[in-house]
């Protein structure tokens, strides 16, 4: 086994580490909870931002490489906007914008897919002009699209655009 693949499951292994301990185990009204959720999240938003930034020049990265970062990526940032909106920000934003900023989340889900679609045009080889853009951005983008796809979906379920 090489060390790519003992970091790969260790990486999958901390995926349902965190999908179990926000999902089943995290008592959202405990501070301590929240505490740590946003701690763990930006850690693991970090690791796998760098391993994008760090692959963004190669072109022998694995499939599951990078399927996992995607997804480490986006637990990540769902985690991190799900904790925010539930301890505050979803009130903030309803002061800001009124109950309707959920639906407004449609225009930044389909303004990113748009941004994903057109990375990966870039991909085509006959595109002539290709943008200086690494092709690995455009999962990454695609994946921030889907993580507020469904953050407006948790927020509607939830009510976080209630006052």
């Amino acid at each position: 086994m090489e060390w790519q693949d003992a970091v790969s499951i260790a990486g999958w292994a901390f995926i349902g580490l965190i999908v179990f301990d926000h999902f089943v185990v995290e008592d959202p009204r405990k501070s301590s909870d929240v505490a740590a959720s946003i701690m763990r999240t930006v850690i693991m938003m970090g690791v796998a931002l760098a391993l994008v930034y760090t692959w963004s020049g190669r072109k022998d990265i694995k499939f599951w490489n990078l399927a996992e970062v995607s997804v480490l990526y986006g637990l990540g940032l769902f985690v991190l906007l799900s904790d925010a909106l539930r301890h505050g920000l979803g009130a903030k934003l309803t002061r800001w914008r009124g109950s309707n900023w959920v639906k407004e989340l449609d225009y930044v889900y389909l303004c990113l897919g748009g941004v994903g679609a057109l990375t990966s045009l870039n991909r085509l080889e006959t595109v002539s002009d290709k943008l200086g853009v690494s092709d690995i951005y455009g999962p990454i983008i695609l994946t921030t699209a889907l993580v507020i796809r469904a953050i407006k979906t948790r927020s509607e379920i939830n009510k976080w655009n209630e006052a």
